[in-house]
């Protein structure tokens, strides 16, 4: 992005010397833009306030919220985009467009200069009215991440997501959501019953069984991912199942070998 940036003396008004700054720079579109302040004490004052404003603009940040106008919603989304969204699986960003628009949805037109900590946990008590702890957990982690980042960034002295009180409604029982160990052996004993390699669906429920792999792990897995010598599967890409249909890298590498060492064991 192409900036210029003047600062003149405006002379003299009531005896005080002014200084404004003047910004031009080109948009996303080509077109010339200008931005201006005034009313600066010092030289100093008006550069240092320029260079800000020159940083705001190449992190895309829009005119309105140079303005003093940057809403908390404009800074969440600009954030999320940079820092967390190429960090992410397409589905774990499929999933947290729900939290993204529900924290728009509280938050809406809310200035990020403006919001204080009281506001900040007024939000977050009517989001526990509607939806589970759980969920409300994971969009205060969010919001708290980004704060963060907004404090690092100087726009706010401090993050207002620190100590913030959640309670929500009760998420369904653990009971509910997962087998117990005597029902996984149950299920896995059926799944295993006149097994045949063709049988790809019930292939992946007795893989998941044993190691606690996820759906995309499992369906990511190819020959040269599996050491039958060391008995281990090397867990390093996802299968995007849900957005892009393609494999996904993981940041980490996996390894598992309690599958392919049950199954040695059974077999011998």
């Amino acid at each position: 992005m192409l900036f210029i940036i003047e600062v003149s003396n405006m002379g003299f008004l009531q005896k005080i010397k002014e200084w404004q700054y003047q910004i031009s720079y080109k948009d996303v579109d080509g077109k010339y833009r200008e931005l201006s302040c005034s009313g600066f004490r010092t030289k100093t004052e008006a550069i240092i306030e320029a260079e800000e404003r020159k940083r705001r603009l190449n992190l895309g940040y829009s005119d309105a919220s140079l303005n003093g106008e940057l809403t908390f919603i404009e800074y969440l989304r600009n954030w999320y985009d940079i820092f967390k969204r190429p960090n992410l699986s397409p589905v774990t960003n499929d999933r947290n467009k729900f939290f993204m628009k529900t924290i728009e949805k509280y938050f809406n037109n809310i200035r990020l200069d403006e919001l204080n900590k009281s506001a900040y946990q007024q939000k977050i008590n009517a989001m526990e009215a509607k939806y589970a702890k759980t969920s409300v957990n994971k969009m205060n982690i969010l919001c708290a991440e980004c704060l963060s980042h907004a404090t690092y960034e100087g726009h706010i002295k401090r993050n207002l997501s620190y100590n913030i009180k959640i309670s929500g409604k009760l998420s369904a029982p653990a009971s509910s959501k997962y087998l117990e160990i005597e029902e996984a052996e149950k299920l896995l004993k059926v799944l295993e019953d006149e097994y045949q390699p063709s049988y790809t669906a019930r292939g992946m429920c007795i893989v998941s069984l044993k190691t606690g792999m996820r759906l995309g792990e499992i369906m990511a897995l190819t020959h040269d991912t599996i050491d039958f010598e060391k008995n281990t599967i090397h867990i390093t890409k996802s299968w995007d199942y849900k957005v892009t249909k393609d494999f996904f890298r993981q940041r980490l590498k996996i390894q598992c070998a309690m599958y392919l060492s049950t199954r040695k064991q059974k077999d011998c």
